[in-house]
């Protein structure tokens, strides 16, 4: 995702002043581990696109623990976002499912449809900007 838009952004400016990152949400999980867990992100979840979207879930449940005395967690860990229907609507539409061999993965955009709800694509947005190799992947473009 991005790679055909930056082409076509090459085509229009000339060059690229901004970094775009691919994000692949049905390619393999990273190589994190889940202490807690103590399993790998490739145990726990069956792609990129259910460990990126659990992930961002895991921001505002720090932050939640942060807000309400439960658990002090780094500020780099929490998250805010404005007060946008349309992205708060999206982010709580997708459900979690498991496959036969237990991994998460979340709802498609087709089940989605099939339930009669939009591509959440604003709420992807947000996961994929949030997903750990692209917000530091930039720092090696410098």
């Amino acid at each position: 995702i991005g790679g055909s838009l930056a082409s076509r952004l090459d085509l229009i400016t000339g060059y690229q002043p901004y970094f775009v990152n691919s994000f692949h949400g049905s390619s393999t999980p990273s190589d994190s581990y889940w202490e807690s867990e103590e399993r790998t992100a490739k145990e726990k979840f069956k792609n990129k696109r259910a460990e990126a979207w659990f992930n961002l879930a895991e921001r505002f449940r720090k932050t939640y623990e942060h807000l309400e005395g439960i658990k002090n967690h780094d500020l780099s860990e929490l998250i805010s976002i404005p007060n946008h229907a349309e992205l708060i609507m999206q982010l709580s539409q997708p459900t979690v499912k498991y496959t036969d061999g237990g991994k998460l993965l979340i709802e498609s955009k087709i089940d989605l449809k099939k339930r009669g709800l939009s591509s959440p694509d604003t709420a992807d947005s947000l996961v994929y900007c949030f997903w750990e190799e692209n917000s530091l992947a930039w720092l090696d473009k410098i």
